[in-house]
């Protein structure tokens, strides 16, 4: 039920600070596009887990969150492994009703280190990633608080997916820039999706004197 004006700003803020440890399933599809092979996908599967600090804002059922987070991914696919580490700046808007919380937003990635091992006897390359745009929601719920209600636990499923792009490849010997996550080496372009499904674990620390 939605609160009337007067009475939404009658509501005190809140303030915490947020510490989150993740873990999903990652996957990576790459649409390329050779005369002879239109329609060719390839896709890169395995696991990415992330840490991340930030600032939660709350009024009445309104939430607000916006912080950084590391992650690492490795995905593996025939004869191919990535390792990356990236940067996320998520920024996000949503709402708590008793123990159950949403979020949904998004933000930009940073890679700050790529690597790519194609077979056993081939030398590894780096790969550099351009920033992309990335959205985030979140599903969750409040499982714990420490004794003196300072401190509260959330647990939450999230969904994590950068939006579809195409980016020019221009190589340059072992390396290839321009790209984010891996090259396809069958054309100038490629269509990258990524996504991650996993879940997150929370400590929200009580800035203010209001709980939420």
């Amino acid at each position: 039920m939605l609160l009337p004006a007067s009475a939404f700003a009658q509501q005190p803020l809140t303030h915490h600070l947020a510490v989150n440890a993740q873990v999903g399933y990652a996957a990576l599809s790459c649409h390329v596009p050779p005369a002879d092979q239109p329609q060719a996908v390839r896709l890169w599967q395995g696991v990415s887990p992330a840490i991340g600090i930030s600032y939660s804002l709350g009024k009445s059922h309104f939430r607000f969150s916006a912080g950084v987070e590391t992650d690492y991914a490795f995905l593996a696919a025939p004869q191919e492994q990535l390792h990356s580490v990236n940067i996320f700046v998520p920024i996000l808007f949503g709402g708590q009703w008793g123990r159950f919380f949403f979020l949904a937003g998004g933000g930009v990635s940073f890679g700050a280190f790529g690597r790519v091992q194609r077979t056993p006897d081939q030398h590894p390359y780096s790969i550099t990633r351009m920033p992309q745009l990335r959205c985030r929601g979140e599903v969750g719920a409040e499982v714990g608080a420490s004794a003196d209600g300072q401190t509260r636990f959330m647990l939450a499923a999230y969904m994590d997916c950068g939006l579809l792009n195409e980016r020019p490849i221009q190589r340059k010997g072992p390396y290839a820039d321009g790209v984010p996550y891996l090259i396809c080496d069958e054309s100038t372009a490629a269509r990258l999706a990524p996504i991650t499904l996993g879940v997150t674990f929370t400590c929200l620390f009580n800035l203010s004197r209001h709980n939420l």
